[in-house]
This record gives structure tokens, sequence and C-alpha cells, in this order.
């Protein structure tokens, strides 16, 4: 008995294709390209229609009573039109099955237009593999229960209306699909993250292809699929997403598979509960779900894997104020899921992942919300990837990711990633950082709110920063702020940070990267008692006004080293400021343009040590009442004279970057003063 075959997908897709132009690909290649899934399909339905057209071997003709069997119909059951106007009859009871109409399932009494929930269920109940929702506005007054293999798609003009009842934190969902589990036993050994095989204390009942999940400190983690059974030992298809410890429970998940909901327009009506819902899913997938008045979840995947939500909106969340419950998706314990073009305004969060490791976030966009627009929730949400994300004036911050350990202990949400992406008119992070969690390449503009408003440590990558405001406020605590490769740029008065008065330990770090700035007046990076600054193969130009003002000043410590600073404006700015003990490290820099390379404020019990720097018109006035001065090396190009103030005996020298006959090769500071060495010969 021959079947039909199923095209699930085509092979070549113009999704695959690169978004330049292929050397490699002629025109020839790009036109059987182009072609080639229409022949697929040609091929697909010429199959049925040899099938329609086939004859049982032994058959003489296409028509009559003949013995045999065609896709299981026998001469017993062939109808007074003939065998070939039955293969259509039969044909056709196959083709409905692939899809259903709701037209096919009107109401029953008492059943009315004021709830479609029951004829959308009757059809998933029918077996269909496709549901067709009507193109026109339908109320759904509770919740529809999805299936594997399923299909539940819109048409242009499906909107439907939430008609609920809720309650404040509700989990009621318009679509809701769920796999099951059962407890199989512990694990005899640590599962480290990043491994793939676990002992386990047994293995009855398991086979190669059974997924499994573990529960560690929460239910579904590391959901992955058995490539392998020795003893009692168990190989994963994939590695470990969280370190699950000796003793865990693991479960095995008979998973809902193929479950899809697109291409509909949802109206949560201001009440609570979801969207879409899928609980211990594999290969489902949300995509092209519009919606207004959202309450609580558009999309959300739990204890699901392999699987992806795509293009889901939301314009408004269900309290205009302050977003009230309203996320547009949420991946609460889940892995290796993606989210894509996700876009919400007003709402709460945009994509909040609670538990969930290893997803992929990418191309989202939030508008306006109320709370972090990209987030992990707490519940050790570990090596996410957030790409090419969009944050545009968020009330809290645009990414937020827990350092703490919670109810279930798990240590904080770490290893995630940053990469890409605008942010604008938000705070950059929210939340204590460990440091642990990376943010590269995101170009951010600072205006009307400070950039960096919270704690702990933050690690910066080739990010680029556009200053219309300052970009760090006083900490409450101790902060590390390390910048690799950053560029920033900005028309500002207090550029970087204005911590003057903060006496909590803050350390800012520039590793390389670049600082172009325009100071209107005050300093570019203000530190209070226990800040320290350093800098490293940084390039720094600023463009400052006539008030006098260090551009880094700190109580405590600056080190500088190996990097170009260059002033070009006027007045008597300096880069650097000694305030009460300040130490100063200046080594293997060069200055151009600098009127003051440092200068004092309230004391002279700071130090300097200044060393191997190259001067280009530029001085180091400011600095005769510290008595803790040490130089070595120095080449103070324009400059033929001695340095002024006290320095260290033996420690301080300076070259003469101008030397003539009978003059001096350079000055050494002695006990006496500063003395020339190196007479040159008249």
């Amino acid at each position: 008995m021959s079947t039909f075959e199923k095209l699930n997908n085509f092979e070549k897709k113009v999704v695959d294709l690169a978004d330049v132009p292929s050397q490699s690909m002629t025109p020839a290649d790009i036109k059987a390209w182009f072609d080639s899934s229409p022949e697929e399909l040609r091929m697909a339905l010429n199959k049925v229609v040899d099938a329609l057209n086939a004859n049982t071997p032994g058959w003489t003709v296409k028509t009559g009573d003949h013995p045999g069997t065609w896709q299981g119909l026998t001469p017993a059951v062939i109808g007074a039109e003939g065998m070939n106007a039955s293969r259509i009859t039969l044909a056709e009871s196959k083709l409905e099955n692939l899809g259903a109409y709701l037209d096919d399932f009107p109401f029953n009494p008492p059943e009315s237009d004021a709830d479609w929930s029951p004829r959308i269920q009757r059809a998933i109940d029918s077996g269909a593999s496709i549901i067709y929702l009507p193109n026109r506005t339908i109320n759904m007054a509770s919740t529809v229960t999805g299936r594997s293999n399923l299909k539940i798609i819109g048409s242009p003009g499906t909107k439907i209306i939430n008609q609920i009842p809720d309650a404040l934190g509700t989990t009621k969902s318009l679509f809701w699909a769920t796999g099951s589990s059962v407890l199989v036993g512990t694990t005899t050994a640590e599962l480290t993250q990043g491994k793939n095989t676990v002992n386990v204390s047994t293995v009855s009942g398991l086979a190669v292809g059974d997924v499994i999940c573990f529960n560690g400190d929460f239910l579904g983690r590391n959901i992955s699929i058995i490539d392998a059974i020795s003893g009692t030992t168990l190989t994963l298809d994939r590695p470990a997403a969280n370190t699950i410890a000796s003793g865990s429970n693991f479960h095995k998940i008979t998973p809902v598979k193929d479950f899809t909901v697109e291409n509909i327009h949802i109206n949560f009506n201001g009440k609570y509960g979801f969207g879409v819902h899928v609980d211990y899913g594999q290969n489902c997938s949300i995509k092209n779900i519009k919606s207004e008045n959202i309450g609580s979840r558009v999309a959300q995947f739990t204890r699901t894997f392999d699987s992806i939500i795509s293009n889901v909106s939301c314009i408004k969340g269900f309290s205009n104020s302050d977003g009230g419950h309203s996320y547009l998706v949420r991946l609460s314990v889940t892995n290796d899921c993606v989210v894509e073009k996700a876009i919400g305004s007003r709402l709460r969060h945009v994509v909040d992942l609670s538990g969930a490791s290893r997803n992929t976030v990418r191309d989202c966009e939030g508008y306006y919300n109320a709370s972090s627009d990209f987030l992990t929730h707490a519940n050790g949400a570990k090596n996410n990837l957030f790409i090419n994300n969009k944050s545009i004036s968020n009330q809290t911050s645009a990414y937020s990711f827990s350092p703490y350990s919670n109810a279930f202990g798990t240590g904080g949400d770490t290893g995630n990633m940053v990469k890409g992406g605008y942010v604008e008119g938000s705070p950059i992070i929210y939340w204590d950082q460990d440091g642990s969690n990376i943010i590269e390449g995101v170009t951010y503009k600072v205006v009307n709110a400070y950039g960096i408003t919270y704690n702990g440590t933050f690690n910066f990558k080739q990010c680029h920063f556009i200053l219309d405001y300052t970009l760090v406020n006083a900490q409450t605590t101790d902060t590390f702020l390390n910048f690799e490769n950053c560029t920033f740029e900005g028309n500002v008065i207090r550029g970087l940070a204005s911590l003057g008065t903060n006496i909590n330990k803050v350390e800012f770090n520039f590793i390389g990267g670049r600082i172009k700035m325009n100071v209107e007046g005050g300093n570019l990076l203000e530190g209070g008692s226990n800040t320290t600054i350093n800098v490293l193969n940084a390039k720094i130009k600023v463009v400052a006004s006539t008030q006098n003002f260090p551009l880094f000043l700190t109580d405590k410590e600056i080190k500088c080293k190996a990097s170009y600073l260059e002033f070009d404006g006027a007045g008597g700015i300096s880069f650097f400021g000694i305030r009460n003990a300040t130490v100063l490290y200046i080594d293997g820099n060069t200055f151009v343009n600098c009127s003051a390379i440092w200068r004092t404020y309230t004391s002279n019990t700071g130090s300097v040590k200044f060393g191997n720097n190259i001067l280009i018109n530029s001085t180091y006035a400011g600095v005769a009442n510290l008595i803790n001065m040490e130089t070595a090396g120095l080449v103070n190009i324009g400059v033929t004279s001695a340095p002024q103030g006290t320095w260290v005996v033996g420690k301080s020298s300076v070259l003469n970057s101008n030397p003539a006959a009978s003059g001096y090769a350079g000055w050494v500071y002695t006990s006496t003063g500063w003395k020339g060495f190196g007479t040159i010969q008249a």
C-alpha cells in the first residue's frame, strides 16, 4: 500500500541566503535557488496525482470493480460512482484531516458568540493537524487545550477578545499545551555545567531518545535527550546549562511536540492571564502575535526546549502608570529556545527569563516600559545571549541580571552576555552585578538620566557611549566599572561620573578605547574619598571651557599609563587633580597642549610618580606645595628649563627637549634643588 509523503521543509529557503550578495553565486545559481521551492512543491503534488491514478498490480483498467486495494480502498467499499470517484472521495477525507475550519464546527446550544473556545476545542479534538481561525473578531471565555502536531493559524482579520474571568496572579491562558513528567530517580554525582554525562541512581524505564530534566533547585533544569546509556551513566545530547548537585531528582518528560500558534491579534481586554502558554514543550513555536491591553503574558514557554517565539508585539500594557504585570514574553526554566523580534511599549518587561538558561534573545525592542526591558529574574538564569536589542526610555533599565541567590539557592544569574544593540534614555543596567555578565558592542546614548545608577561589578567591552548626561551616579556600596576598548563622546558638564561626596569604594578602569568629550565646566570624572581611576592604553581628547577644573579628580589614586592625552581648547584646565592624599602614577604617556598636567587642592600630603612621559607643548604647573614627587626619563618637548616645586631627591630628573651648545642635557633634583647636568660642549 502506498502512502502520501509530507513535505516538511523546503531544501533551499530565501531566509538562508546571506544578507549581502555573494560573489560565489552566479546569476544562474540565484535563479535556481529561487525556483527550487516551487519545483519541490510541484514534485510533491505530482506524487499525490500519481497515487490517485495508480493501479494495483493485476489491474488492467482504471475504472470498475477490481480485486486488491488502493490506499486501503477495497472493492467492498466502492460506491456506485466507480473506482476513480471513490479514490477522490477517499482523498478528500484524508485532506480534511490535514486542516479544519470552524465553519464545520458550529455552536452547540447553549453555546453562543460569547465564547468560541468550545468550537475551537472540538476542531482540535477532531484530529486535524491544522485549525484555521476565522477572518473576524471572536470572543474566547475559556481555555483551549492544544496537543502535539497541531497548528492553530489565524487569518489576516482574526482578532481574539479575551473574556476569561480573571484575578491577579491567575495563570489562565487562551491557548495552552502541555506535556507531562514522571519521577525516575536521583543523580549520584554532580552534573557539572558544560558537561553532558551524569551518573544516576536508576535507568529503569529509560531508553535512548527519551527526554529528561533535572530538578536541581527548580523543576525543569537542563532539559536534554538521552544519547546513550551505559550502566547507570547517561550521555546527553547537549552540555548542561546549569550545575546540578548530586542527589537531585530527575524526571522523564513526555513533551508536547510541534505545537504552533500563529497569525492572530489578541485584545486582552484589561485582564490577567496568558495568550499562549506551552509547558514541557519541544519544537514548538509562537509566531506573529499582535496584542494590546495585556495584563500578564502574551507568550510563555515553561520547561520547554528547542522552541521559538517570533514577531510578538504589544502596544500597551494593563496599567498606563507602571505596566502592571504586563510581560510580553517570558521563558521560565527553559533552555535552548529563541525569542526574536518581540516589540513592546508601555509594559513592565519585554522579555523576562526566569531560571532560563542558554537561550537567545535577538532583534527585540522596548519603548517607554516600566521595568527592565530584558532581564533574568533571580532564579539562576545563566549563559543567555542577548543580540542586537533596542531599549528606549525605560524607567528602570535596559538590562537586568540578578546576582543574588533566592529561595532556590541558585547563586545568581551569571554568564549572560549582551552583544550589540542600542540603548537610549534608559539606565543601561539594573541591580548589583557580580562581574560575570558582559555587555559588548552596545551603542548607548545617555540623555536626561544617569546611565549607571546601581552597584556591583560591570564589564563593558567595545561599547560606544554618547553622553549628554552624566554616566555614573553616586554609589551606595562598592562598585567596579571596567571599560575595555570602549569609546566615549559627548557634550557635558561632568561626563563620566560625579562622586565627590561618595565614601564607598569605586574603581574605574579604562583599558584601551577613546574618550573625546566637550567638557563645558566641572570634571570629566570626579571621585570620592575611596575612588580609584585607572587609565591604560587609552586615547583621550578633551575640548573644555575656561573653567580651571581637573578632568580626573579623586582623593585616593589615579594611575595613567601608556596613553595619549590631548587638550583642545582655552583655559587652565588640568588632566589630573590632587586633593587630600591623592597618589598619581603617571608613566609612559604622551601629553599634548596641556597647560597643567595636574594641580593641587586642599592638601600637600599627596604624591606623584611621573616617569617616561612625553610632553608636547605641555607643562606640569601647580605642584609647588607637594612634598613627595618623583620623575624619571621625562622628555619635555617645548620646555627648556627645570621643573618647579619640591621633588624627591635622587629619584627626579628631566631631559632637555631642546639642548644647545653650552647648555645642559637635563636637570636632576638634589638636596639643594634642581641642578643641571651634562654640560654640552660649546
